[in-house]
């Protein structure tokens, strides 16, 4: 799954539940620039050739909003699943009640995708937080509290469409850390991932001719990985195969975040 080039041409908008974590002790203002953190550091990543960046516009946070229902921030419709991928809300809900959480207690956070059947393009992204089982902070952390823009980080690579890595180092492995007081750093094979994913959606530019040197090296000659012209390795994980049945509009995809036992 992947947004389309249209969508990426300007910032993916998401909106923030304006119920926040107060009982966690983070104000608002927190709480929306740990979203911003997580969800940069996809922005952050570049692909070859010439460090091009697939999500080169970001991402916009257009404000605080009442808490919608999981998944349903579109409208379906019969031709692409929901109405555009604008409007739709793509928002970051905070859930703080047991009863009102749908998914297994033991998830700490879930990203539901509504894609169209057809390309597997997304037309809506929400990312639900279980505040109900899990405490978390946004700076300095005890070991009995979620680092909030790990939790983002993670996230947001489902936002953009990849699926869990099966690397325990890497930032979309399925199973967090036993102790999460700091944001995983991104490894390579997030970073291939994403490029892969969106390999079709970026149109590659020209690399700058090199100055000549002492050495009389080739115009043209490809230049080390340092110089930044070199494409990278495709990701070992491959972007991740959906399934449509009984769907005629849309498909939603669930990936959560999974505390191990």
């Amino acid at each position: 799954m992947r947004w389309p080039a249209v969508a990426l041409a300007a910032p993916l908008t998401y909106t923030v539940d304006e119920t926040g974590l107060s009982a966690d002790g983070l104000q608002l203002g927190e709480v929306r620039a740990a979203i911003q953190a997580g969800l940069g550091t996809w922005q952050a990543v570049s692909c070859g050739p010439c460090a091009i960046r697939p999500i080169a516009k970001g991402f916009g946070d257009v404000g605080v909003t009442a808490p919608a229902a999981i998944g349903l921030g579109c409208v379906a419709t019969t031709t692409t699943g929901c109405v555009q991928w604008g409007p739709n809300g793509n928002q970051c809900v905070f859930i703080h009640a047991a009863v009102d959480w749908p998914y297994s207690a033991g998830v700490i956070a879930m990203t539901v995708l509504t894609a169209r059947t057809d390309n597997g393009v997304i037309v809506d992204a929400d990312i639900a937080l279980n505040d109900a089982a899990f405490a978390f902070c946004a700076q300095s952390c005890s070991s009995d509290r979620i680092h909030l823009e790990a939790v983002f980080r993670h996230e947001a690579g489902h936002f953009v469409g990849l699926d869990h890595s099966s690397l325990p180092a890497a930032v979309m492995h399925g199973v967090p850390p036993k102790v999460i007081v700091k944001p995983t750093p991104m490894t390579d094979d997030d970073v291939a991932g994403l490029c892969a994913a969106y390999a079709g959606e970026v149109t590659p530019v020209a690399c700058a001719q090199p100055e000549a040197t002492t050495a009389r090296q080739p115009i043209g000659a490809p230049k080390t990985k340092d110089g930044g012209c070199a494409a990278g390795s495709p990701s070992p994980h491959a972007p991740w195969r959906w399934a449509c049945l009984g769907v005629v509009a849309a498909v939603c995809a669930r990936r959560g975040w999974r505390r191990s036992a």
